[in-house]
């Protein structure tokens, strides 16, 4: 045997070649998960294999390198930039600081990575977990890595494939805050900017309608104007079309992000309406950028030091033999107000 052959990683797949089980079978048994339809003889046959082939085996049952433990973050602002939003920057960023205190290394990846791009990097860094947003690459890495814990920020309502955990914003609170916010500064007539609402869409459904349900049992109404994309210039090119409409129709607005909110606060005031004596604008996810805006933009505060903590816990249980919850957890928001409200 040469010493490529020596270093050969055992898979799940060699066991489950020996055993003559599938794949499936073998990542459950090795992963610690809940599932009743593998048996506790299965189990130990699948791990007394495991150990006569020489699988290595980390903290929560996961094949590690020399028991190094990683935790792959796949998302869409791995540069720090904070264009778009800020929450999934602050939640990685609040894992690193996490990461020495609780013995794992944070991998930081683009969502854009193509399948074959992924497995490589599974292979590569065997982390002990991986975290994604919605379900951005959930489909492949289960098909990369059957067996590698998957948890999920910000899950939506249709994801097909299996998750372990999920961690989500409690969106409708943010929709709720919103509204009494604007309300509390004596706003009745909100225009609000939202991208397509469909229930599978959650964060966008769930603040809408905490926004909605809170805004009319106040006594005020409103007119949602659909976003036909996210992109600032979009977003202003569509304020800028209704902006004769403030603040004789509407004196006050609400956007699905703060990035939104910006482009749209552009739009009405080069066009002279007065933020906030003649219009309340209100964002929701805390964008970087929003504390600085002219006028500063009120928002949510998303506490994404909750969401990195409770990862990390989730991680040290699943290191001490605690099964995957398979549930969502809500974190909660507050409000965060400033001028533009």
């Amino acid at each position: 045997m040469d010493s490529r052959e020596k270093r050969k990683r055992i898979t799940i797949e060699d066991i489950a070649r020996a055993l003559g089980v599938s794949k499936a079978t073998v990542s459950v048994a090795l992963s610690g998960r809940n599932d009743q339809r593998i048996s506790a003889e299965t189990r130990a046959g699948v791990r007394a294999k495991a150990e006569e082939l020489g699988y290595v085996f980390s903290g929560n049952g996961r094949g590690g390198a020399g028991g190094r433990r990683t935790v792959l973050f796949l998302h869409g602002d791995v540069a720090g930039t904070h264009v778009g939003t800020s929450f999934f920057v602050r939640v990685a960023e609040e894992l690193r600081l996490l990461g020495p205190e609780r013995g794992f290394i944070l991998i930081e990846a683009s969502g854009a990575l193509d399948r074959l791009s992924l497995a490589r990097m599974i292979a590569d860094f065997r982390p002990v977990a991986c975290v994604t947003y919605s379900e951005l690459c959930g489909k492949d890495i289960r098909a990369s890595d059957p067996e590698l814990p998957l948890l999920v920020l910000q899950s939506n309502g249709d994801m097909d494939f299996t998750w372990d955990s999920a961690y989500d914003v409690d969106d409708t609170q943010v929709g709720v805050l919103a509204a009494r916010a604007l309300l509390d500064g004596g706003r009745k007539k909100a225009a609000v900017f939202f991208p397509v609402t469909e229930k599978r869409f959650r964060c966008q459904y769930e603040r809408l309608n905490g926004f909605r349900d809170t805004w009319t049992a106040g006594g005020g109404r409103f007119e949602l104007f659909t976003l036909p994309s996210l992109a600032p210039a979009s977003v202003e090119k569509t304020v800028a079309a209704l902006a004769q409409r403030f603040p004789t129709d509407f004196d006050a607005a609400y956007f699905f992000s703060d990035s939104a909110a910006i482009a749209g606060m552009r739009a009405l005031t080069t066009r002279g309406v007065a933020i906030p004596r003649g219009v309340s604008v209100i964002g929701t996810d805390n964008l970087f950028w929003g504390a600085f805006s002219v006028p500063s933009l009120s928002t949510m505060e998303l506490n994404e030091k909750l969401f990195a903590r409770r990862i990390a816990d989730d991680l040290d249980a699943a290191g001490h033999g605690t099964a995957w919850s398979g549930l969502s957890v809500r974190i909660p928001v507050s409000l965060i107000r400033r001028e533009s409200t």
